[in-house]
């Protein structure tokens, strides 16, 4: 750009060093006889140059426009050639037409292709005519006063002189009518309105036309009336037209080889006025200067005539502008418009649409000459601050945050809000896996100082996935989705630093999405089934009730793990009618077994932390309870302890309801989360249930043995039943039974079994409440 602007400055101490040379010799015709044709060489040759390398830097159309201009900058050179050899040599005058008449032709033809090959493009689908109206209005005006000036003078001369020789008379009028030509192409492009991108470009090639034509109506004017002579001051202006057009294709050489596309001048609003004042400007001249050469006295209906077109005129200009003021509030309602619709109303970030739009013309660009990168990040436990601090609060948080972001983020960075507390930002040009981690720790330390709410504060944590086109993706779509992908593992993980996508993470993200299609199917293709396991008291070996487990056994998979399909039941709330699927089959199957005299044990269910969103939870539980028809006090409801952490105001309601007809409630895992004693009063459980990593443990009798006991402990101070889970060896067992836990549940009792199995078993024991009494015997005699 700095050699642009050294290359402006020299061309203009060069034109006034011109002026300045013809101003010092304007007497000497000896000196400015070989001293013109030096100067009037210089530009020509020059821009002639810096306009072939113009051309061949460009492609397409393009290069066609600017080879045309640099033909028309050569020609016009070789008409300086011929002019200064004819002046030298008057002997080689001929009397029609000459060699720098026809390279001057040849000048002025490739300037028109060239403005062609701009009007075919820019009034290509412009249907309006107001354009063609306003500038034939103007050009009417030209056309009249060259015509008295210029045209006219130039036919009587030809026909007094000459005798009318029409092959004459045509070369000198070919001179003013090509430029009239070239003025009303001029004019007409001048007003169209296009890309702003080359608005420079367009410009100087408007005021280097713009000049020719000036420096040439002039030549004419004065060459008619004998006023011109070689060195004249009007010679510099030729220069300056020509230099101008080698600065616009010099400027032009600036754009991204992407947006090199013809060059037109944009009009800006204060150009548009000009466009529409310039055709009633152009009537009012047109009289001032025709009608008082035709009427020599006044005429009172002459003057009336004059004072209405400019009433008329004045009249349409307030139409015009009251229409520019509505015009002008549409546009910025319109403006309004467009930026609601490509930023996020709440944070004020560009949102999903603008992001996308912005990464395909990324992609588009860079195709595989460089990466970018895409972060994909959310708020760690935002659902908590939601649920705890209220949905104001969340969208507090969001707005505090994106300020931060803003902040310290380089504004090259597309960051953009997809939803919720769902961020995504691009990196373009990616330099390298360091670049990446530099972007992660800067999203990191805005929000490691903890964000004030309301004189509180509150701290946040982010997870980041990452996806690097091309090896993660050539499409939008396979991009977001994957960097996606590697943020829900940066979040399953609990890991810190961003997590880069891998096709290990694209194949099980791929298998949780196949999970998750075949899931929203399995009820409706009955491919869902409960099994059972006994709770076992271990004072008496009998049958206290009975665990209902969930399984899924899919056609091509086999049998799913629950801890792989019940989070994306969860995720995808496909817990709702899967939980009360489970609670009608398991209280069904107690009332067939009670039916059956296997005996009326206690059916516990257990209910996912999602289930307690619906607020109606517990009314549809105590509708499947009435219409299975079993007795309320036999069924036992299982949370676990982060359910009670997060949402105990919630539970308790719905709770509340279902202990008001005898339901009763278990902690399940207890130990394992971080439930105090505060929330086990709060909720008022019949049943805590020791976790298995607890339970395990005490064939090595560790300190998580003495944990087992305390919690045994606690269960009988708080007059609640303990049921240890997982008991699986003879040595826990024992331990259990010597601490006082009340009850018992795992493989060494029984597996988890269908029903059908366990009506069997049932069946063979003859008394179901004694099943496992052998068992307990055989403890009894090993002790003593």
């Amino acid at each position: 750009m700095h050699r642009y602007r050294q290359f402006a400055y020299t061309a203009a101490i060069g034109i006034l060093m011109n002026y300045l040379l013809l101003i010092i010799f304007r007497q000497n015709d000896n000196v400015l006889t070989w001293l013109t044709p030096i100067l009037n060489m210089i530009a020509p040759l020059l821009t002639t140059a810096i306009l072939s390398i113009v051309t061949y830097r460009c492609r397409g159309e393009s290069r066609i426009f600017w080879g045309l201009l640099t033909a028309s900058h050569l020609c016009y050179g070789f008409s300086i050639v011929a002019s200064s050899i004819l002046h030298m040599n008057p002997s080689l005058v001929s009397s029609i037409f000459s060699f720098s008449d026809f390279f001057w032709m040849l000048h002025n033809l490739f300037i028109f292709v060239a403005l062609l090959l701009l009007g075919q493009r820019s009034l290509r689908g412009l249907g309006k005519i107001q354009f063609l109206l306003d500038t034939s209005i103007f050009m009417l005006t030209v056309v009249a006063i060259s015509w008295a000036l210029i045209v006219e003078p130039i036919m009587w001369r030809s026909i007094n002189e000459n005798g009318g020789n029409w092959a004459y008379l045509l070369v000198n009028l070919s001179y003013p009518l090509v430029e009239l030509v070239l003025i009303f192409m001029l004019v007409l492009l001048l007003f169209v309105r296009v890309d702003r991108q080359h608005n420079r470009v367009g410009w100087l090639l408007m005021w280097s036309l713009l000049v020719f034509a000036a420096a040439d109506m002039s030549y004419f004017y004065m060459l008619e009336h004998n006023m011109y002579r070689m060195g004249s001051l009007i010679d510099p202006l030729w220069s300056a037209s020509l230099l101008l057009s080698a600065l616009a294709g010099l400027e032009f050489l600036k754009q991204p080889p992407s947006q090199e596309v013809l060059p037109v001048a944009y009009a800006s609003h204060a150009r548009g006025w000009v466009k529409r004042v310039l055709p009633y400007v152009s009537v009012t001249v047109l009289l001032f200067f025709v009608i008082p050469r035709q009427f020599s006295s006044f005429d009172m209906l002459l003057l009336s005539c004059m004072l209405g077109i400019l009433l008329l005129s004045i009249r349409q200009l307030l139409s015009l502008s009251e229409n520019d003021t509505l015009l002008l509030r549409l546009r910025q309602l319109l403006r309004l418009s467009d930026h609601a619709a490509r930023h996020d109303e709440l944070t004020g970030l560009p949102n999903r649409r603008q992001f996308y739009e912005q990464l395909q013309r990324r992609i588009e660009a860079a195709e595989d000459k460089h990466e970018l990168a895409v972060l994909f990040f959310d708020f760690d436990r935002f659902k908590y601050i939601n649920d705890s601090l209220g949905h104001a609060a969340g969208d507090r948080v969001l707005q505090m945050a994106a300020e931060r972001f803003r902040s310290h983020l380089s504004d090259e960075l597309m960051l953009a809000r997809l939803g919720g507390d769902e961020f995504i930002l691009l990196l373009d040009p990616m330099q390298d896996h360091t670049h990446v981690e530099r972007v992660v720790d800067k999203i990191r330390h805005c929000l490691q100082e903890p964000l004030d709410m309301n004189g509180h504060p509150l701290y946040i944590s982010v997870s980041i996935g990452v996806a690097i086109y091309p090896q993660d993706g050539l499409t939008l779509d396979e991009l977001v989705k994957n960097a996606d992908a590697a943020m829900y593992e940066a979040k399953k993980n609990a890991r810190q630093e961003a997590v880069y996508f891998t096709n290990a993470i694209g194949a099980h993200y791929e298998n949780r999405l196949g999970l998750e299609s075949s899931l929203r199917g399995a009820l409706c293709r009955q491919e869902l089934e409960l099994y059972y396991q006994y709770q076992v008291r271990l004072d008496n070996g009998q049958i206290e009730g009975m665990e209902a487990l969930l399984r899924w056994k899919h056609p091509e998979l086999g049998f799913i793990s629950p801890l792989d399909f019940i989070p994306i039941a969860e995720e995808t709330g496909l817990i709702i009618p899967i939980g009360e699927w489970v609670l009608r089959s398991a209280c069904e199957q107690q009332r067939i077994w009670k039916e059956q005299g296997y005996g009326d044990f206690r059916m516990s269910v257990n209910v996912s932390p999602y289930q307690f969103h619906d607020d109606q939870l517990a009314d549809r539980f105590l509708e499947i309870i009435a219409e299975t028809g079993i007795e309320p006090t036999q069924l036992v409801i299982e949370i676990t302890e982060s359910l009670a952490i997060h949402n105990v105001e919630r539970v308790i309601v719905q709770l509340d309801k279902l202990r008001e007809w005898g339901v009763q409630l278990a902690i399940d895992d207890f130990g394992s989360g971080y439930a105090s004693l505060a929330y086990v009063k709060q909720l008022r459980p019949s049943i805590l249930k020791i976790d298995r990593s607890f339970v395990c443990c005490i064939d090595d009798m560790d300190e998580d043995c003495r944990m087992a006991g305390a919690i045994v402990a606690l269960g009988k101070a708080l007059h609640i039943h303990v049921l240890a889970e997982g008991v699986e060896t003879e040595a826990q067992l024992q331990f259990l039974k010597e601490t006082g836990c009340d009850e018992i549940q795992g493989y060494y009792v029984n597996r988890p079994m269908p029903a059908s199995e366990i009506s069997q078993q049932l069946e063979s024991a003859g008394n179901s409440f004694y099943i496992v009494k052998s068992l307990l015997d055989n403890l009894d005699r090993a002790k003593s």
